[in-house]
This record gives C-alpha cells, sequence and structure tokens, in this order.
C-alpha cells in the first residue's frame, strides 16, 4: 500500500496526466508487487519559475517520484525503479529525466484498515488471516 507523489513540470493535458499516473502505477504493480487495485498516486505540477534544476536537467520532461511504503528489500527497490523508469519510457518519459526517493515507513507507523496500526494488521496477516496485506508490497 505505497503512497506515491509524483512531481512533474506543468504543461500536460488531462489525458498525458493520467497516461503519466497509469504508467507510474504499472511500474508499482511490475516492480514492487502490489496489487493492481492498490491506486494512491498524486500528481503535483510547477511551472518553470517553482523549481530550480541543475543545467543538465530537462525541465519539459523532470520527473521527481516520491514512494512511501512499508520497508522493501533492496532487490524489490531495484526492480521497482528498473520498473518505473521502463513505464514512464512507455508515455514519453526518458528514463534520465527521472528521479526517484523511496521512504521506508515502519508498518507501526502507519494507521490502516480503519485506524489499526499497520503492524497488527501485518502480524495477522503472517498468522494466516485473510487482512489483504502482504509483506512484499
Amino acid at each position: 500500500m505505497p503512497y506515491t507523489k509524483v512531481y512533474a513540470t506543468a504543461g500536460r493535458t488531462p489525458e498525458q496526466k493520467q497516461a503519466l499516473m497509469a504508467a507510474v502505477h504499472r511500474g508499482l504493480v511490475d516492480g514492487a508487487g502490489i496489487p493492481d487495485w492498490d491506486k494512491q498516486i498524486r500528481l503535483f505540477e510547477f511551472g518553470p519559475d517553482d523549481m530550480l534544476l541543475p543545467d543538465t536537467d530537462d525541465y519539459a520532461s523532470y520527473l521527481l517520484i516520491e514512494v512511501t511504503g512499508y520497508p522493501r528489500s533492496l532487490e524489490v527497490k531495484r526492480d521497482l525503479y528498473a520498473s518505473l523508469v521502463t513505464q514512464l519510457e512507455t508515455v514519453g518519459v526518458d528514463r534520465k529525466d527521472t528521479k526517484i526517493i523511496y521512504f521506508d515507513i515502519q508498518p507501526d507507523s502507519w494507521g490502516v484498515q480503519g485506524g489499526r496500526a499497520g503492524s497488527d494488521v501485518a502480524a495477522e496477516a503472517a498468522a494466516g488471516a485473510d487482512t489483504g496485506w502482504s509483506a512484499k508490497y
């Protein structure tokens, strides 16, 4: 159940924004194994006066993706990063223009499923209960 913020440069059409978020979602599903129904993606746009980028970055296609989720192995993170840039290329974003940050948040720092601590839900899932939670995501 990662929560994802996409920071992008302004100027995309509504259809392009939806395609961009769909590509991020596909990257999360393919790379981190989250369920297809788990969609928690927000897009924030900025104009050229709202960002200061290195001269080497292309303003027109610059993306910063912040994923906040339960801790994952380095192997899963590598798969996620590769999947995200691969999916974003399908909507015209060059992989060199994409930056990704993954924030590990311990399950007890999440309030989920009606205000329950994520660690409680994770413990129930580990004991075999059908909670909808998976250790992979």
